[in-house]
């Protein structure tokens, strides 16, 4: 149903739409204002700046007038100098030795060993190479070869026991073939000590010695050189009543402790007449160790 509007309803909505029409107005003038204020003051602020960059420019003018700047070099080409090689090569630095934890050894070794048990298992598979027999004890023959094991016991017991056996040879005879001779066990320990990690750094070791006039105490050092690969010299003073000699050593830092080890603490220092010389210290002195 349409509602019915009188007279004085008809006046209220017209008299409504005409305030609004004039707030309307009143909220136009206002933002016009407001847009003239805003422009004038853009204007001054413009003009300040454009002053500012006017007298800039003109600084710049007269310094570049005070340089005698010849502007006329000044083109769109662009130069491209002639490259030319570095006066000094640069050589590859060796990397510094990375050492791992246990943990991390144990997590390595382990990654290696799934990645070869996962590669022979494609090579069965494949066909490149026999399955391997089944490793096959006291303690699961019964379950591996069942009714045959049940008939005649005796004669699965007795092969069990040969592949058993043969296993055991095979075993003991790869560690034979991978196990070192004495000499080269020894010659793989001396490497060891003999090698340096970085071959760009020399350790240096200065001795003086306050008595070397036994040859079995200059034998020792000599042969201690020649198995720890030591360079170097030893300088003996011969004049009467003196005790100065110098000794030199360089090699690596393990070579160099063990030198050390052996002229402070382990060496027993000898007189000529062989008599023991009661104190250590006096005997040998570490003056310096660099690198």
């Amino acid at each position: 149903d349409v509602p019915f509007l009188n007279e004085h309803d008809y006046d209220s909505i017209y008299n409504e739409e005409e305030n609004d029409d004039r707030n309307n107005d009143m909220e136009i003038d206002d933002l016009i204002s407001t847009g003239n204020d805003k422009t004038n003051s853009s204007i001054e602020s413009e003009k300040i700046v454009l002053y500012e960059n006017i007298e800039m420019l003109k600084n710049i003018e007269n310094k570049i007038k005070e340089l005698n700047f010849k502007s006329q070099k000044i083109t769109h080409y662009i130069e491209h100098p002639i490259p030319t090689n570095p006066p000094a090569e640069i050589t590859n630095l060796p990397l510094k030795q990375v050492f791992l934890t246990k943990k991390e050894k144990k997590k390595l070794k382990r990654r290696k060993k799934l990645e070869v048990q996962k590669q022979r298992e494609e090579d069965i598979l494949t066909g490149k190479i026999e399955a391997p027999a089944a490793k096959v004890t006291l303690t699961n023959m019964m379950r591996v070869y069942g009714v045959d094991a049940f008939q005649d016991p005796t004669k699965v017991d007795k092969y069990v026991r040969e592949q058993m056996k043969k296993r055991q040879k095979k075993h003991e005879d790869a560690n034979a073939a991978s196990k070192l001779t004495p000499k080269e066990r020894n010659e793989k320990k001396l490497n060891r000590i003999r090698k340096n990690p970085n071959p760009n750094v020399i350790h240096v070791a200065l001795f003086r010695i306050s008595d070397l006039s036994s040859p079995l105490n200059r034998k020792k050092i000599d042969f201690c050189a020649k198995d720890l690969g030591l360079t170097g010299c030893l300088i003996i003073n011969n004049v009467p009543d003196s005790n100065i000699h110098i000794l030199v050593a360089e090699g690596g830092p393990k070579a160099i402790r063990k030198v050390k080890r052996l002229l402070l603490h382990r060496m027993k220092w000898i007189k000529e007449d062989d008599e023991l010389v009661q104190s250590r210290d006096s005997s040998s002195r570490l003056l310096s160790h660099r690198r």
